[in-house]
């Protein structure tokens, strides 16, 4: 899918409460769909003054420096014995399970551990209890590119 827009800017947007349902990776690029679109801050030139705005349907695609190497992902689960287990995941095992709608993946805060890398921290929501899952993604990457339509200007922060 064509996007109309296309900013490299990552100071300019945030994932924060954005969920996916679609994960591709392939030859480098990991992208995230978004159906629900993503925010972009006041400061972009297609912004909203004062106001963080949501797109529509968007997608955004890391290219990563290396290959699978360059993501890290943890996914925190409770033992039968209430312990929290941590489970590292491969980069095919977050795609499988949220293409396949076991799972969608919603972004909660970024942490930054410089430039070209990102700590997220997630949930992974479920179908059955708890419900949620939480989850650490950390990504390496050359370069990060978010695409979208329109602004919803009903859909202000």
């Amino acid at each position: 899918m064509a996007f109309l827009h296309c900013d490299r800017d990552e100071n300019l947007f945030t994932l924060h409460d954005c969920i996916t349902d679609r994960v591709c990776f392939q030859d480098k690029q990991l992208s995230f769909a978004f159906p629900d679109g993503f925010w972009v801050l006041p400061d972009h030139s297609e912004g909203i003054p004062d106001k963080a705005v949501r797109t529509d349907a968007s997608k955004v695609e890391y290219t990563l420096i290396d290959d699978e190497y360059d993501v890290t992902i943890y996914v925190f689960e409770k033992s039968l014995f209430g312990q929290i287990v941590r489970k590292e995941w491969s980069i095919g095992d977050l795609v499988d399970k949220i293409n396949s709608g076991k799972c969608k993946l919603e972004f909660l805060y970024r942490y930054n551990q410089g430039e070209h890398n990102a700590v997220w921290k997630c949930n992974l929501r479920v179908n059955k209890k708890p419900y949620f899952k939480d989850c650490w993604i950390e990504i390496t990457y050359a370069s990060v590119q978010y695409e979208w339509n329109r602004l919803c200007e009903d859909r202000i922060w």
